[in-house]
């Protein structure tokens, strides 16, 4: 169904995070140091950065030790008591969490097995080679099949190579929410210089077609280009 191919999800690795740590490109005008990350940046009115109420906004309670161990007791609960223990809570949701206890002090070290696998790390891998799809089907499964199959991996590589998941998922983050999405429309409005903060831009052939994905969770195998946004385009650096 997916190919994980390790040589080239090392090679991503190593240089999204040399552009991260030295903040280069894109990271020279948004990084998780400047403040520029949602947990931090997003906090309703009257309530101070890494109080305990910020604390219980991004979530009231830890369940587990890991992410796995969090998922395991929820599917149980739900098995004895037939309702959810935690509706839309699955392992991106808890990892998103999971990176912010560590963000604010809550825990001293993330969570084992934590890496939030969302539509900009899954387009980011599918455009840069790292994932392949099967040409058998034509869709395929967004969170079952590929995000649940690259996230150890991912987690495996970083302790391989010494990297930061936190700061992977940063840096992967940024680069989806800030560019990626733009990437075709930039190239058709005449915008190529903006592209030059694309750390990857060596790597990657260019965003991939996320309708299906916003629709139906899943992914098409052929490589459509991004349709263009004809929306006005927002700063990079908002």
């Amino acid at each position: 169904m997916l190919v994980f191919h390790n040589d080239r999800a090392s090679a991503f690795i190593r240089q999204i995070m040399h552009a991260y740590d030295e903040q280069t490109h894109l990271y020279a005008h948004t990084h998780h140091e400047r403040d520029d990350a949602p947990q931090r940046r997003f906090i309703p009115d009257g309530v101070r950065q890494g109080s305990l109420h910020h604390r219980r906004y991004l979530f009231g309670t830890t369940l587990g030790d890991s992410i796995e161990e969090i998922v395991t007791y929820c599917r149980r609960y739900e098995r004895k008591h037939k309702r959810k223990f935690l509706p839309g809570y699955g392992p991106k949701i808890l990892s998103l969490l999971a990176i912010h206890f560590y963000d604010f002090g809550v825990h001293a070290t993330m969570f084992p097995g934590a890496f939030p696998v969302d539509r900009h790390i899954q387009r980011q891998l599918l455009g840069c080679g790292v994932v392949e799809l099967s040409a058998e089907e034509e869709e395929v499964d967004a969170a079952r099949a590929i995000a649940e199959s690259i996230r150890p991996k991912l987690i495996t590589l970083c302790e391989q190579q010494n990297v930061s998941v936190f700061n992977l998922a940063h840096a992967m983050w940024f680069l989806g929410n800030k560019l990626c999405y733009q990437c075709r429309s930039l190239m058709e409005q005449g915008r190529e210089s903006k592209l030059a903060f694309c750390p990857m831009l060596t790597m990657c052939t260019g965003a991939r077609e996320t309708r299906t994905y916003q629709e139906r969770g899943k992914w098409r195998v052929s490589t459509e280009p991004e349709p263009t946004d004809p929306s006005p385009q927002q700063d990079l650096f908002d």
